[in-house]
């Protein structure tokens, strides 16, 4: 699948980031709304992209709000940043006002399509993902 990655929670066991192509948040396991693909823009930083709604990426809102747009042009272009020199797949993500995407708060099962919370907080362990590439 080459650019297919899914972004694993570090310290909830299990939580991806998702979306249904509207709302962002996070998902007990992974499947096909738990993809993503990565552009690079200008400056290092890069646009997220969904793959199971081609055309949907994430973008913030001038308060830092999580939304997505079908507007490439209105996508937030992000940092990633290594959050562990030995293991180069725990990153963090950069927001342009120097903030982070956090998985806040999880799900204990597979219970309802996307009951966890993501957010853009100051950086903390909940701020670092597994970057997983999708085979």
């Amino acid at each position: 699948m080459g650019n297919v990655y899914c972004l694993q929670s570090l310290v909830i066991p299990n939580i991806f980031l998702r979306t249904d192509g509207k709302t962002v948040n996070c998902q007990y396991t992974r499947s096909s709304w738990e993809r993503w693909q990565f552009t690079k823009c200008k400056n290092e930083t890069y646009i997220i992209e969904s793959t199971q709604f081609l055309g949907n990426f994430i973008m913030l809102t001038d308060s830092e709000q999580i939304q997505m747009t079908s507007v490439q042009a209105s996508a937030t272009p992000f940092k990633f940043v290594i959050a562990d020199i030995e293991q180069p797949v725990k990153i963090a993500i950069l927001t342009p006002k120097g903030n982070y995407l956090s998985i806040t708060d999880g799900m204990s099962a597979f219970s309802a399509p996307g009951g966890g919370k993501v957010e853009v907080t100051a950086f903390s362990e909940k701020s670092i993902f597994l970057i997983m590439p999708v085979e």
